[in-house]
């Protein structure tokens, strides 16, 4: 029959009066023998056309007069509830529902007509179907439920209908094939009123539990440190959550604050994490991919493992620097942060790194005084000083340095052989310390802070260690060995600089230090190459002169003169001037370009580097106390770190010591009114003349450097006066014709 016969798409007559809203031809076609189960090329039935283009009217005709057509599925395995669903179209998922249509048929995708309405985010059509009975359990192909897709397309509205049922608990912390629950799939979509939905649900705390699949991301990841990197607003929110205050007013001194520690140091929180090829069942009853780890006092159950063994991994993935590296001041600054870092400071912290600082002082003190109570294997009072080291070891330097030490012009101080001892056990015993630390961290470990500790450990060994028979009987070193105690004294003070970066209160200088070295070494090819220009046609028309006469030691000396060190009177006054024109012509231009442009210039970069640091100096500090602690923490094995690691701390602010309970016995409730608002102002204050402090140290040197700056502006206009008045004057011109007649002369 002509009437079920198709079009190039397979669409029927009753295809089109059904997309279109025919109703009146689609109920003559079905009169006169239409078929509506005939199909397109997509095996699409009529009915699944009328639900797709929302004809209510349309779908009760054809549903009349075949109700088998409610389940039929197209290619893709879709009902016309499935359509329906797709559309939101609500009226006729009732329609349908009402007319038998299966709720749990699934397409292509293993979706539901629940999962799809839930992708669409119609609140109607979702509701309906809920009511209808729709499961919220089904999964697809990746082990999304209905809730995972709601979140990962943004709909809150569905996400807060599913979340108000009385199941909820059964399925809102269930994973996915990507062990992502339905935060993890919110955040990564970036959907942020969803995740504000999800976190001020009463399932915030399980759904933050949850540990995603390391491998897929290259380390552990969880919900917060996701929060921290792209939503850092709503971590506040968990923080605020994980810090529950009971008192009846602010000055209750019952009042306890109490902290939550689990999300932010969890660095035991994913043992006992279930398989990802868990069955649906055991998926969906999962509340968290973290096992019950700590006590009912809160602390971690011995026997409890890391979830990494790289100890560099645990600090650079810790939710504390990761805030650090983003620089999330408004975080690191909340009170849950700054009584975590507390709490790690005093339990350990301050113990390790003082303990640690103090050896070390005590190792630096040794070299020092070794280095000054040790002669050099030439000093000044031996005969043949101008010789070189290897001439005194030719030529029986042990009994030459034997009978200068009875004389007392040569000899070890008995501070400095005393020192030796210490100096050895300590580098053996901080060798050792970075040996672990190296185990610890794996690759995390390179850096060249560690290099420079072996380099420095490892010479001074060299250093203090007698390797001939003369160094035993007189304490002092071979020459090669000199050169190792050269390395190890810089180094050893260099790593105090290191050392005391890590406190907030000196730290900050050494930040401004590394960042204006930062930004020189990204100017250093500029300059570079400006200095080697000049110290090159310096070295061609000066290198009669010692200073100038190789091309190296023309760039040392062009180098030192950029600093404001020119000795005008020395290159030009006092020595022959071969080449006498160039010479000015290149000093001149000397003067201009490296000593007040290129200086100006460096000046002007550091001055930037330096405001830069300031007005992130709160951010610096907490960033430097996070690194310390953390660092501090690297040190300590596994059953140490179970210790320490606490779920929950709480502490009484407003309770007084003895001292203050004296003095409220003392002055009566005028105190007691009026300390924490005295105390509160007090640190204002202090805070306040602080920065205004800092900021008038940081004035005064711009002032010294400006004057400094000035002096050197004075110099250079002096001697730029002299080269003008020696071009101008009669001698240097007939100088002039007298080389031009010459050279023509030459030339002739």
């Amino acid at each position: 029959m002509l009437i079920n016969n198709g079009d190039s798409d397979g669409d029927t007559p009753l295809h089109h009066a059904s997309k279109n809203a025919f109703l009146d031809i689609v109920q003559m076609l079905l009169e006169h023998g239409a078929v509506p189960s005939a199909r397109n090329n997509n095996d699409e039935t009529t009915l699944h056309s009328a639900c797709a283009y929302n004809f209510p009217n349309v779908v009760r005709e054809i549903v009349r007069h075949d109700k088998r057509l409610v389940n039929a599925m197209d290619a893709h395995w879709n009902t016309p509830l499935h359509a329906a669903a797709q559309g939101g179209f609500s009226e006729i998922v009732a329609l349908l529902v009402e007319s038998g249509a299966e709720l749990e048929a699934k397409n292509y995708y293993e979706w539901t007509p629940l999962t799809v309405a839930c992708r669409t985010g119609d609140f109607d059509t979702v509701s309906n179907l809920l009511v209808a009975g729709a499961s919220v359990l089904t999964v697809d192909k990746m082990k999304n439920r209905p809730l995972h897709v709601a979140a990962r397309f943004g709909n809150d509205k569905v996400v807060y209908l599913l979340l108000g049922r009385k199941d909820a608990g059964s399925f809102v912390t269930s994973r996915n094939a990507n062990k992502q629950n339905c935060l993890d799939t919110a955040i990564e979509g970036d959907h942020r009123i969803v995740v504000e939905v999800l976190l001020r649900s009463p399932f915030w705390k399980e759904l933050l539990q949850n540990a995603t699949d390391s491998e897929r991301y290259g380390m552990h990841q969880t919900p917060l440190r996701a929060l921290i990197r792209s939503m850092p607003d709503l971590a506040t929110v968990v923080f605020d959550s994980c810090v529950d205050v009971k008192a009846e007013s602010e000055d209750d001194p019952k009042k306890t604050v109490t902290y939550c520690y689990e999300f932010l140091d969890d660095a035991f929180a994913v043992a006992g994490e279930p398989d990802s090829d868990d069955d649906d069942d055991s998926s969906s009853a999962s509340s968290s991919a973290v096992s019950r780890i700590y006590d009912e006092n809160g602390y971690v159950i011995p026997g409890s493992p890391l979830y990494s063994t790289d100890f560099g991994t645990l600090k650079s993935n810790h939710p504390l620097m990761i805030m650090a590296n983003e620089k999330r001041r408004a975080l690191l600054g909340h009170d849950l942060c700054k009584s975590l870092l507390v709490h790690k400071w005093k339990s350990y912290g301050r113990y390790v790194y003082y303990g640690t600082m103090s050896i070390y002082v005590l190792f630096l003190a040794c070299l020092t005084f070794f280095t000054i109570g040790t002669p050099a294997p030439c000093p000044k009072g031996l005969p043949n000083f101008d010789k070189t080291c290897s001439y005194i070891a030719q030529y029986n330097s042990c009994s030459v340095i034997g009978e200068a030490s009875d004389e007392g012009k040569y000899k070890q101080t008995e501070f400095a052989r005393a020192g030796k001892t210490i100096i050895f056990i300590v580098s053996v015993v901080f060798l050792l310390k970075e040996l672990f630390q190296m185990y610890n961290t794996r690759l995390n470990y390179l850096n060249l802070e560690n290099l420079c500790e072996w380099c420095c450990y490892v010479c001074s060994l060299v250093f203090v260690t007698n390797f001939t028979e003369c160094s035993s009987a007189t304490g002092v070193p071979e020459p090669w060995q000199w050169h190792m105690g050269v390395v190890s004294i810089f180094l050893s003070w260099m790593l105090l600089v290191l050392y005391i970066r890590k406190l907030p209160f000196l730290g900050i200088y050494v930040v401004m230090f590394t960042n204006v070295l930062s930004t020189f070494s990204q100017f250093f090819m500029v300059f570079f190459l400006f200095n080697v220009a000049f110290a090159l046609a310096f070295f061609a028309v000066l290198q009669n002169q010692a200073a100038f006469e190789t091309p190296w030691r023309a760039i040392m000396k062009t180098t030192v003169m950029m600093v404001g060190e020119l000795e005008y009177d020395t290159i030009f006054h006092e020595n022959v001037l071969p080449y006498e024109t160039s010479s000015y012509i290149l000093m001149a231009l000397f003067l201009v370009l490296m000593t007040v442009i290129t200086s100006n210039l460096l000046v002007g970069l550091a001055v930037d580097d330096i405001k830069g640091v300031l007005e992130q100096a709160e951010l610096q500090r907490l960033s430097m106390q996070v690194k310390l602690v953390l660092t501090v923490e690297t040190m300590l094995p596994s059953w140490a770190r179970r210790r320490v690691v606490v779920q929950r701390r709480t502490v009484l602010p407003n309770k007084r010591s003895q001292a203050q309970t004296m003095l409220k016995r003392m002055f009566g409730t005028a105190f007691a009114s009026s300390r924490r608002t005295h105390v509160e102002e007090k640190y204002t204050l202090e805070k306040v003349y602080e920065h205004q402090e800092a900021m008038d140290r940081m004035l005064q040197h711009l002032e010294e450097r400006l004057n400094t700056l000035s002096q050197q502006g004075h110099r250079l206009e002096k001697a730029l006066n002299t080269i003008t008045r020696r071009l101008e004057s009669s001698d240097f011109q007939e100088s002039v014709r007298a080389s031009t007649r010459s050279s023509t002369s030459l030339n002739l």
